[in-house]
């Protein structure tokens, strides 16, 4: 059997590959594959900003439903397994390198992304999974996740610019990329966009068949530990989705629960979030939580403290040397971390005043 640490080599070794963006490489290789793509419904989440927070709402409020839920996303913070989530939690090393080898070996010309994605599908079909919620890679249209089938329902969250030498340099243009995860008779919720942007999708949609809806109200906590007006607009959007997804009024209800329940430990830039479950530790001392974490290509386990009640920029962050290879200077809640009495949780960073 094939070791992680060998799986793993053999994936970065395709990151000088860059992403790209097409269909074909990810339909044949999954055709190949036994269609793993098929295995499971999903609920498919695009967006500039958002779309990772909205993916771990939707998924805690699927699981509340009892439904055996997979989670894709990316990037992550400190482990691959961070990536492909089953019922909240990581998959193993001896089933991420059984199945990254696999995926390596039915798509020798696929990039890094779409490797991960193909080992992301058969990951969810070995394991049973029910519903998987998928975050889009980049863009829409062209992304490895838009191999699905018509998913049980799907979103935009927000649009801005990003990637605009492949996804165009205009909001309107990236919209409608973005827009191309439409598929005939879907329903697409989008989140908050301006008047320009929401006709560009609108328009998009109609040409594949589908629909779209706003995202109406969704009574929140007065006060809510993730920061930003932002989060609150995450959270309609996911209450939204979990409606879509037959989840009941009361199930949905315990997003609210969660998000109440949220520990924000600085005022802007390092938090806590309750939304899914295993495999990093915290514990609080004094007036610090101290996280533990674990390096993928190192079993060594390392440890940092953050005193609480104060900001931490993501130049600070960096100087902690979570992992071998730099961060980028904003952050998304990939790592797991758990607080005495609370679920495993997202640990997430971000730069000050970058929302």
């Amino acid at each position: 059997m094939a070791s992680l640490e060998a799986a793993l080599s053999r994936q970065y070794a395709r990151v000088p590959l860059g992403m790209r963006l097409g269909l074909s490489p990810m339909r044949e290789v999954c055709a190949r594959a036994g269609h793993p793509e098929r295995a499971f419904r999903a609920v498919h989440i695009a967006g500039t900003n958002g779309k990772g927070s909205v993916c771990a709402m939707v998924e805690s409020i699927t699981r509340a439903t009892g439904i055996r839920t997979g989670l894709y996303t990316s990037p992550h913070l400190c482990r691959f397994a961070e990536r492909i989530r089953v019922d909240g939690a990581s998959i193993g090393d001896e089933a991420l390198a059984a199945l990254l080898t696999r995926a390596l070996d039915e798509g020798p010309d696929l990039s890094f992304f779409e490797t991960a994605t193909l080992a992301a599908f058969l990951a969810f079909r070995e394991a049973g999974v029910e519903l998987a919620v998928l975050e889009v890679g980049l863009g829409g249209r062209l992304d490895a996740t838009n191999v699905v089938p018509r998913p049980a329902t799907a979103a935009i969250t927000r649009i801005a610019f990003d990637h605009m030498d492949k996804l165009g340099s205009t909001l309107v243009e990236i919209a409608r990329e973005k827009a191309g995860i439409a598929k005939p008779g879907l329903e697409l919720l989008v989140g908050d966009v301006s008047p320009e942007v929401r006709a560009a999708i609108d328009e998009v949609a109609r040409a594949h068949g589908a629909t779209t809806a706003s995202v109406g109200p969704w009574p929140l906590p007065a006060s809510l530990g993730l920061p930003g007006a932002y989060q609150r607009n995450n959270a309609r959007i996911a209450a939204a989705l979990g409606q879509r997804i037959g989840a009941s009024p009361a199930q949905i209800a315990l997003l609210r629960k969660l998000l109440e329940e949220t520990i924000a430990i600085g005022p802007g830039s390092i938090g806590f979030t309750n939304f899914s479950s295993e495999p990093l530790g915290a514990r609080r001392a004094n007036d610090s939580v101290i996280f533990y974490y674990f390096d993928e290509h190192q079993p060594a386990e390392g440890a940092f403290a953050l005193p609480l009640g104060k900001t931490y920029t993501a130049e600070y962050v960096d100087t902690l040397k979570l992992t071998r290879t730099p961060l980028p200077g904003v952050y998304s809640g990939n790592a797991q971390v758990k607080l005495p009495g609370t679920p495993w949780g997202s640990l997430w960073f971000r730069e000050k005043g970058v929302s």
